[in-house]
């Protein structure tokens, strides 16, 4: 009996770091399990994804086999349909309905504990066993507010599935390095990290650039040589560089934020330094900060504030006596690398900093404050470890107000109106929101302004038709779906609005037509072949 009470402190004493860490994380992110659908994708992701409304074998095979809304993240679809699965099951959604987002949410948070628990085994390698420096960092990455965004936001489940495997990954890379070479667990151990790899690039690709942060653990960390490292790192390549021409091919039309090859580095200079400044000082963060390659090239401040502050990086970086940064700082910039704007993306049509994309490279932050942690405790500067615990607590309390604004999608685009009042996401994510709630006047009030900050966008144009509709005025929504169908010809939901509107005016072949249309660009739409039936008989009863 005590033999077994000492085998069983002594587990415990092992992982108590991570156990504190955990109860952190659930402290801080577990009111999320109480929050709602968003209006952020969080629709064409689960609750209107034809292939999991309902969840069927041939929707995942779809899934499998080709891309979805120019994506192909197959695994992130498949955990969506597992979810929705269980929710059916185990909470009694009804058919028809959306699933309960209570299930989604407990995942989310789950996903990040596992997370941050790798990072804690990781930093704990890293930093020769010391299990609480190590903590002190893995607490950094798990409570920042940059980190809100990814649990909170049930459609990012996507890039937190990602990130765990991506994690793992690294971690068995960084276990196989310490085994002996060519033996079985060695190989069994590469294999599992490949496989990670592979799955998190299935889940999200922005991870193609993690071959680049296991090599530099590998070289500046751990003492191989960098041939050593790429040869072992050699099947991560060749996955990378395949995901890569996957993105480039279903994502070619990101043209929509092109700039000259010549000013994106200004581009990514700016991307850098707001990262780096939201680090240090993590207030006033929303969805959309409207920091898109157009808006920053035109403010010329803008310009000369991100070239200083990346000269001012770079010199911090070499300075001799910051020299413990340079690896940290190396890694992070690696992983934000897809995303700074170099290469463009599709929500640079937005925004191109957005916190999500700081996930995985708050690791190097943690990092630099686990060998900060370690090294002020041997040099007996312990009043530093405590005052570092009191900001990671100042930091939780951010976080859990930070996670506050993502109750529901009304609250979190207010909240976007307040920190950027230009955003064009947050105005017509809020009109819908407030469609959604029955406040018809409000939703056309932010929808109309919307429309007149993007003329051109599809959607802000179909919501505010709906909603002028609703409110009865019905010519100016006609103007509104017409204008859906000058941009998008064979906009189905248009098309059946628009012929509504024209059968109210006695026009019924008009509106006949309208419905054929709607019904060939979307075969399945109820809605359209019930208005086109009524109108047939309409037509047909009237006299020739």
């Amino acid at each position: 009996m005590m033999k077994n009470q000492v085998v069983q402190t002594s587990v415990t004493q092992r992982w108590m770091p991570a156990i504190a860490i955990a109860a952190l994380v659930i402290a801080v992110f577990g009111q999320t399990v109480s929050f709602g659908w968003l209006n952020l994708d969080d629709d064409v992701n689960v609750t209107h994804n034809p292939y999991l409304n309902p969840v069927t074998y041939s929707g995942l095979r779809q899934l499998w086999t080709a891309a979805y809304e120019d994506l192909y993240v197959p695994v992130a679809y498949t955990l969506f349909a597992a979810e929705t699965v269980a929710s059916r099951l185990f909470l009694g959604d009804k058919p028809g309905e959306p699933p309960d987002p209570r299930l989604f949410h407990t995942v989310s948070v789950g996903l990040h504990v596992a997370s941050v628990c790798i990072v804690w085994s990781l930093l704990t390698r890293l930093t020769d066993g010391r299990k609480w420096a190590a903590a002190i960092g893995a607490a950094l990455f798990a409570v920042h507010p940059l980190q809100v965004e990814s649990v909170a936001w049930i459609s990012e489940q996507r890039g937190l599935i990602s990130a765990l495997f991506s994690l793992a990954a690294v971690r068995l890379h960084v276990a196989h390095g310490d085994m002996t070479p060519r033996s079985t667990a060695a190989r069994l151990t590469a294999a599992a990290a490949v496989t990670c790899y592979a799955v998190a690039l299935l889940a999200k690709p922005q991870v193609v650039v993690l071959p680049a942060m296991a090599f530099l653990l590998d070289v500046w960390r751990l003492g191989r040589s960098p041939r050593e490292a790429i040869v072992g790192l050699a099947p991560w390549l060749a996955l990378a560089v395949g995901a890569a021409l996957l993105v480039q091919r279903l994502q070619a039309d990101a043209r929509v934020a092109f700039v000259s090859p010549w000013l994106r580095p200004v581009v990514a200079a700016d991307a850098l330094v707001w990262y780096a400044s939201k680090l240090v000082w993590p207030v006033n963060l929303c969805i959309d900060y409207g920091r898109t390659p157009a808006a920053i090239l035109a403010d010329r401040m803008s310009c000369v504030l991100a070239v200083t502050g990346v000269i001012a990086l770079s010199i911090l970086a070499i300075a001799p006596q910051r020299r413990a940064w340079r690896l940290p700082l190396v890694i992070s910039l690696a992983v934000l690398c897809p995303v700074l704007g170099i290469v463009p993306f599709l929500f640079q049509g937005y925004s191109t900093v957005a916190d999500r994309y700081a996930y995985i490279a708050m690791f190097g932050p943690a990092l630099a404050l686990a060998d900060a942690a370690r090294a002020w405790w041997a040099g007996g500067r312990r009043w530093l470890v405590a005052a570092c615990c009191g900001v990671i607590l100042l930091l939780a309390a951010l976080s859990g107000l930070q996670t506050r604004h993502w109750r529901s999608a009304i609250a979190i685009n207010e909240h976007t109106l307040q920190v950027n009042p230009d955003s064009f996401l947050g105005a017509c994510n809020l009109g819908a929101a407030f469609i959604d709630a029955g406040r018809l006047p409000e939703a056309g009030k932010w929808l109309a302004r919307s429309v007149l900050a993007r003329p051109g966008h599809v959607n802000a144009n179909l919501s505010l038709g709906i909603v002028l509709d609703k409110l009865g005025r019905s010519e100016e929504a006609a103007s509104c779906y017409e204008v859906v169908l000058t941009l998008r010809p064979s906009h189905a939901e248009a098309h059946n609005y628009l012929g509504v509107i024209c059968a109210r005016r006695g026009h019924i072949a008009e509106a006949a037509d309208h419905f054929r249309e709607a019904l060939a660009a979307k075969p399945d739409y109820a809605d359209a072949k019930i208005n086109l039936e009524r109108a047939e008989r309409l037509l047909n009863a009237a006299p020739r």
